[in-house]
């Protein structure tokens, strides 16, 4: 009743599929109509794993259409392979916003995609075999640089990641692996008990590497979660009480995202101001009073950063 009352139930459905839905608004099946260099073996397999759901979709259209006064078992064989088809689709479009995140529905790309490979006609094995084999290179391409293809260097590679795993604090990192001299800024020039307003389409690892807990009480505001009135009233409170120094965003703009919390954004507004040189991805609270500078990055420090001076 409390639901319906506030924001609708129908709504609170929908939010709460978004919360967890597809982490990207891009179309990626306009990643089809690009071209990359061929050494990059990551764009060509999700090319492949683009291209194997609606290879599916259309091998089930042409089947169905042949053989609709054949056996319904053939007809109903059409029919999964659609179902299958349709499936991956959904899940490229889901998940597929990145090359590399192409590993994540490979297996099952590869599994539905052998059905090719027993056909019978040879020219459609042919083409199998050759979408394979590319396949198999473009994997190895994407690959060459890894220390798995240079076993002298495994040692210290392996010695090096697992330093990097129980480092303490953790190294601040980019969801790439790459240091995140921003991160660190967000862990070093905070001070105990401050907490990091975070939002972005993948803003899980800033909380984790700054070792600030979330301001406003969640990440989601990307995708407009706890956006009624109500839930936005509530946020906003918790935002007056706690200390936020910062509010960053992994993706667009900050206010970008708070178009759908238009209470929070005025407050922001009012409070923030952008960082220069951040594309209005990091706001610093101007009612604080530096106490330092970080110098790789010039920002400055509400407390005295292990790499920075008193301004």
């Amino acid at each position: 009743m409390t639901v319906e009352a506030q924001i609708g139930l129908a709504k609170y459905v929908g939010l709460s599929v978004i919360q967890y839905e597809r982490p990207s608004d891009r179309f990626v099946y306009a990643a089809l109509a690009r071209v990359r260099p061929l050494e990059d073996g990551a764009f060509w397999l999700r090319q492949i794993a683009l291209l194997v759901p609606v290879a599916l979709v259309c091998s089930a259209g042409f089947a169905f259409l042949k053989r609709t006064n054949r056996a319904g078992t053939e007809r109903r064989d059409a029919c999964r392979m659609a179902l299958s088809g349709g499936f991956l689709i959904v899940v490229a479009s889901a998940l597929y916003r990145e090359p590399t995140y192409v590993v994540a529905g490979a297996p099952l790309t590869a599994a539905l995609a052998a059905r090719y490979l027993v056909a019978p006609s040879g020219l459609s094995r042919g083409i199998a075999a050759g979408v394979l084999l590319f396949a198999a290179v473009a994997a190895v391409v994407w690959t060459k640089d890894s220390p798995l293809f240079r076993v002298s260097e495994t040692p210290q590679a392996v010695s090096e990641a697992f330093g990097r795993l129980v480092a303490s604090p953790p190294v601040p990192a980019e969801s790439s692996g790459a240091p995140s001299p921003v991160l660190q800024y967000l862990r070093d020039c905070t001070a105990d008990g401050d907490r990091l307003l975070v939002m972005g389409s993948t803003p899980f690892q800033v909380n984790y590497y700054a070792r600030r807990p979330i301001a406003g009480g969640h990440v989601f505001w990307h995708r407009r979660w706890r956006s009624a009135p109500a839930y936005e009233a509530q946020s906003l409170e918790l935002l007056r009480r706690q200390s936020v120094p910062f509010a960053f965003s992994t993706s667009s703009p900050v206010l970008d995202d708070f178009r759908a919390y238009p209470r929070i954004r005025e407050y922001l507004v009012e409070h923030y101001a952008e960082l220069e040189g951040t594309a209005g991805r990091l706001l610093i609270d101007m009612r604080r009073r530096p106490t330092g500078t970080f110098e790789p990055l010039g920002y400055p420090c509400f407390r005295r950063a292990p790499g920075g001076s008193t301004s």
